[in-house]
């Protein structure tokens, strides 16, 4: 079966047509609803809690929308992006520069993804990860230094915290490409082949334990002794239940990591902010 990024991209397979080929308002109202949903989820993750935790689910998600409904959307990304920027209390002239840096991050997103699909001769089944790799790392960097001065310019933020806001918009949208890009796209790809039933079932049981290993690593005293553990866990999703299932369970330890943390638990609490983020970080890239 074809990648999923392939298939995104040259529109093979009558699932992806179908969303494509959807009337233009009501395409519109889907991923504004989307995106309106992940917004929300992120301001959640940002306000609050710990402050160790800036995750963006929306960077991740809005580049799956754009590979699902095609470029033909972005006046309504852009949109979507602003009115974000409103609901975040920043004045007009920032708001239209971050809406405008957002749309070039999603976009930038999907092209590497949609690069590392010519290299899937050598890749194999690392394409997905070779191209959400490179989407999480290059793609945030020019617009969260383009945002940085806006914000500083437009007095949001003193000139002297350039490098906190820099870090923390870089981070943020890095970590929401990286945990939340895989599992949409293997999400899109059973649009495509619907798993056996011993499949599924062997992945619930695999998800099953991997939620109770996490429960038990992020949120209860003396766990964090354990925390490589997750390592495994994930090895051990691919090996028992596929691919698939390994990028869900990921996506179950980095919201349990994620989550624990912004509660002010687990082990990546107790120490610098900017220590707590690194090792936050380190962790979730290598999940």
């Amino acid at each position: 079966m074809p990648s999923v990024t392939r298939d995104l991209f040259s529109l093979q397979g009558a699932p992806l047509a179908r969303v494509r080929s959807l009337p233009y308002p009501v395409g519109a109202l889907l991923l504004i609803a989307l995106h309106l949903a992940s917004t929300r989820f992120g301001y959640l993750m940002i306000g609050g809690g710990n402050q160790t935790t800036p995750v963006w689910p929306e960077a991740g998600m809005d580049i799956v929308e754009l590979l699902l409904f095609g470029p033909r959307y972005w006046p309504v990304l852009l949109a979507c992006y602003y009115g974000g920027a409103f609901y975040g209390k920043v004045t007009w002239a920032p708001g239209l520069a971050i809406s405008v840096l957002g749309l070039a991050r999603t976009f930038i997103g999907a092209q590497l993804i949609s690069m590392a699909r010519r290299w899937s001769k050598h890749l194999g089944h690392f394409e997905d990860l070779a191209g959400v790799a490179l989407a999480g790392v290059l793609a945030p960097a020019v617009p969260a230094a383009c945002g940085t001065l806006w914000l500083i310019l437009g007095g949001r933020f003193p000139a002297d915290q350039w490098q906190t806001v820099f870090a923390r918009w870089w981070v943020s949208d890095a970590l929401g490409i990286i945990t939340v890009t895989p599992v949409l796209l293997s999400a899109a790809r059973s649009l495509w082949k619907r798993p056996e039933a011993w499949q599924a079932a062997t992945a619930i049981g695999m998800l099953s334990a991997v939620a109770c290993a996490c429960y038990w690593i992020f949120f209860q005293p003396g766990g964090a002794r354990w925390l490589f553990a997750v390592f495994m866990l994930a090895l051990a999703s691919a090996a028992w239940a596929g691919p698939a299932a390994a990028r869900w369970s990921a996506l179950v330890i980095s919201a349990a990591a994620i989550w624990a943390t912004h509660l002010g638990s687990g082990p990546f609490t107790g120490g610098t902010v900017r220590g707590d983020l690194r090792n936050l970080g380190l962790v979730l890239m290598r999940s």
